[in-house]
């Protein structure tokens, strides 16, 4: 079944069906409680039956953001996950929808020569890691190309107005799963002084998927379209649950993003947004710091000392690690390949609050969380020395990166775990694109996102109605958000954060083939 031109060429009008726009600029309507919300779902719920390739992917979505880690590794066949089992059946049926024609117009909407970039010499990396580490090692790094494909697998899923709608829809309803489901888990824990009662959750992700929901109510609320009480509630209590993670990247996820917000704001909201912003933040952190002390105070006497969603595997006992070294507690780098959920803990090693040492650790360098910054540092400034050695193919997948700190090693996936970490990448995902794949495919990578960007400005300029400004704010939000989070852990080579980057990317890529040009009565920032 092909696609009718018609729906290539010319988006649905913004006028028409339950996607239309919520008001002019200025104009916002009151009217959005529930019947409008039931609305939306039903919108949503029916566009997805018309098209089971965007239902697929947006249920990809929402489980990624409940179960996180513990759903992209837990079904796989060899080095292939269920994440790519769905993106290529997504991609399969959507192709067959179109047609090779229709498909190959719809690709056309993407930045193709800076992607083919990218494609091409990952390919050579990936050929050359096959050939000197094999396979095993290989898999560990695959994810900063495989899951660009992402890109390509929405051109031809979000086609025009209405699915776009539908996805940016499944991106709010991921935000507010992800807050209910770290509610759940830390309640869990707290209770029964175990870490992982009911499953792993990492911090970073859990924070990453909850600050999707805040970004979309605060880019309501600067855009004057007043939501109800319990939504407006939501932000500080979101802020709060993603002070909890104990996570100082999402801490920097809020800022950046909420700061987005505030940066695209229409002018006369600007002055006031940022002051909430500055009022917000503060407050939130220091709520969720009384909430640790509280909890250190009134936990059962096994729930103190770290053991509370520990920073420690609890498979690894710290008397059975060499002290500063990974499995011990006087280091943490916050690693994802040894980790379960220890870094949601509420207290330090010491006993303090967690977030107390995380906020010390930043002018504190002899500090515990110290020398996590330190080793992060170290380890992204030796990687970026390095890229001269092969600035145009990069070091390829596969390669230890062998990198010392304090004696010991780490990513040098030589079997020997104990001497420091066996596979760990340097938590930063725009380096270790930069080192592995070379300058080259690095300012492909730039050039995408600043065509993303530039897309968004154009958008603005041209002008926006109320939804859209709504809608195209969050997005940006969600990419800083991603994007952060992807600049302080191995982000982009594992799924569970990785496709929360390139699909909101991708969105904004989308925006203009999506939304007609704006038309009379409309205003610019």
């Amino acid at each position: 079944m092909r696609t009718d031109s018609k729906t290539i060429d010319r988006p649905v009008p913004a006028s028409s069906g339950p996607t239309a726009p919520i008001a002019a600029p200025g104009r916002a309507r009151t009217g959005s409680g529930a019947s409008d919300a039931r609305k939306r779902l039903s919108a949503t719920l029916a566009t997805m039956r018309r098209y089971p390739e965007l239902a697929l992917l947006a249920a990809l979505l929402l489980v990624m953001s409940v179960f996180s880690r513990s759903f992209s590794q837990a079904v796989s066949v060899g080095p292939i996950y269920i994440t790519e089992v769905v993106m290529a059946l997504v991609f399969a049926i959507a192709a067959v929808r179109h047609g090779v024609g229709a498909s190959v117009t719809l690709l056309r909407r993407l930045p193709l020569p800076a992607l083919a970039v990218i494609w091409f010499l990952g390919a050579i990396a990936t050929i050359r890691g096959l050939s000197e580490f094999g396979l095993s090692l290989v898999t560990h790094d695959v994810g900063l190309v495989d899951y660009t494909l992402l890109l390509p697998i929405l051109a031809l899923v979000v086609v025009d107005r209405e699915r776009h709608q539908a996805m940016f829809s499944t991106l709010v309803a991921c935000g507010f799963a992800g807050m209910a489901t770290f509610v759940m888990v830390f309640t869990a824990d707290q209770i029964s002084g175990h870490a992982e009662t009911l499953f792993s959750l990492q911090g970073s992700a859990a924070g990453l998927y909850m600050s999707f929901a805040v970004a979309w109510i605060a880019a309501r609320l600067t855009n004057g379209v007043p939501p109800s009480r319990w939504l407006v509630a939501l932000i500080p209590i979101g802020l709060v649950l993603m002070s909890l993670t104990g996570q100082r990247s999402v801490w920097v996820i809020a800022f950046l993003a909420l700061g987005a917000i505030v940066l695209l704001a229409p002018r006369e909201r600007r002055l006031r947004a940022a002051a909430s912003l500055a009022v917000v933040l503060p407050l939130s952190l220091g709520l969720a710091v009384a909430m640790q002390l509280v909890l250190i105070t009134v936990a059962p006497a096994e729930t103190t000392g770290g053991s509370t969603l520990v920073r420690v595997d609890e498979a690894t006992p710290a008397g059975d690690a060499p002290a500063g070294s990974p499995g011990s507690p006087s280091f943490d780098i916050g690693a994802a390949e040894t980790r379960g959920s220890g870094n949601l803990s509420v207290t330090s090693d010491d006993g303090d609050a967690q977030l107390t040492e995380e906020i010390a650790g930043l002018t504190n360098a002899s500090s515990e969380e110290g020398q996590n910054i330190r080793w992060r540092l170290a380890y992204w400034s030796q990687l970026i020395e390095r890229v001269p050695e092969d600035p145009i193919l990069g070091a390829g997948f596969g390669r230890p990166a062998d990198f010392y700190w304090q004696s010991r090693k780490y990513d040098f996936r030589d079997g020997a775990p104990l001497a420091g970490l066996d596979v760990a990448g340097p938590h930063n995902s725009f380096v270790n694109f930069l080192w592995r794949l070379g300058i080259p495919a690095f300012l492909a990578l730039l050039f995408v996102i600043g065509v993303a960007l530039a897309r968004v400005r154009g958008a603005f300029r041209g002008g926006l109605e109320t939804r859209d400004r709504v809608t195209l704010t969050t997005l940006v939000a969600m990419v800083v958000a991603a994007a952060v989070a992807s600049s302080f852990n191995e982000g982009l080579t594992g799924p569970f954060l990785g496709i929360f980057f390139w699909i909101p990317l991708g969105m904004l890529l989308l925006w203009p083939a999506t939304r007609p040009p704006a038309g009379p009565g409309t205003s610019a920032i």
